[in-house]
């Protein structure tokens, strides 16, 4: 049995404890078993993901796994400014499931459900002909959510007709004949290169963006130049080895992060553990190795 927030605090009440599970630690599912695959149906975000003619589907990476952990942070450390404030510590709940169901409706989706609107868009949006769209040789993605943003494309395109068609005029007639709009910039789309299309839209000041592979994307020098990507290490290793892992996504203007050093090896710190934050000498630590302590 684990050391829980009421045995901690007794000893230590300033303690800022902070549990992460599938559904949170009150409520009829908390005793429930949870990995990222039922949290994102439970959630309701595989009912919006997914083409619209099509089953339910779930987002491509581990998101619950992976998102709620940075709602935790964001809470621990508010949590530490509370306690600077009171001196008080503070028992932390972070659920999967509330955290994927709070940023998915973050959305207008309750009046999409209350009008009995289509949840699952596929490639496209909700409002306008803003999605992915086919060139010649690839894809890509406009955004087109605005009328100056529509007037913008359809110069682009080549298009001004389309500017003139009372069904496409304005954002709630482009709406309602949203699948038109979407047909007639996929034939002009159609007959582009996808490096084509993306300087007319770059030149035409239309959000755009390739639609590329993850190995084109990994290949990009703009991720590690920014360090969001890093070469893969060892904790016993002086050169990095084959494979890539993620830095951290943010560039400080204080100074440069330091590179991780890499997954360490079994009892790789023992000496700065032991020695330096629990002041043990050499021998002490000596003898808990000879006494298979560590």
């Amino acid at each position: 049995m684990g050391l829980g927030y009421d045995d901690v605090s007794a000893v230590n009440p300033s303690i800022i404890y902070c549990s992460i599970s599938g559904y949170g630690q009150t409520g009829e599912y908390a005793d429930r078993p949870a990995h990222d695959p039922q949290i994102q149906g439970m959630s309701g975000l595989m009912e919006i993901n997914g083409h619209p003619d099509g089953p339910p589907t779930r987002v491509g990476f581990y998101i619950g796994d992976l998102v709620t952990p940075l709602f935790a942070c964001y809470a621990i450390l508010a949590a530490l400014r509370d306690k600077e404030r009171t001196g008080k510590g503070q028992y932390l709940d972070v659920s999967m499931m509330d955290t994927l169901t709070s940023i998915m409706l973050m959305d207008t989706l309750e009046d999409d459900v209350e009008m009995g609107l289509p949840l699952r868009m596929g490639n496209t949006t909700r409002g306008g002909p803003t999605g992915l769209y086919s060139t010649s040789d690839g894809e890509l993605t406009i955004t087109a959510a605005s009328n100056d943003q529509w007037v913008r494309l359809c110069n682009a395109l080549d298009a001004p007709e389309l500017l003139t068609d009372e069904r496409f005029a304005q954002f709630h007639s482009r709406t309602a004949n949203v699948v038109e709009a979407r047909e007639e910039i996929q034939k002009r789309v159609k007959k582009l290169t996808r490096a084509e299309a993306l300087k007319r839209f770059e030149a035409a000041d239309v959000p755009s963006g390739a639609v590329r592979s993850v190995d084109e994307a990994i290949n990009d020098r703009h991720f590690w130049d920014r360090r969001s990507l890093l070469p893969m290490r060892h904790g016993k290793m002086p050169e990095p080895v084959p494979g890539i892992v993620a830095g951290f996504p943010v560039i400080f203007s204080g100074g440069e992060l330091p590179e991780p050093y890499g997954a360490p090896t079994l009892g790789m710190h023992n000496a700065e553990i032991y020695g330096g934050l629990l002041n043990l000498s050499a021998e002490e630590i000596a003898g808990l190795n000879a006494e298979g302590v560590i």
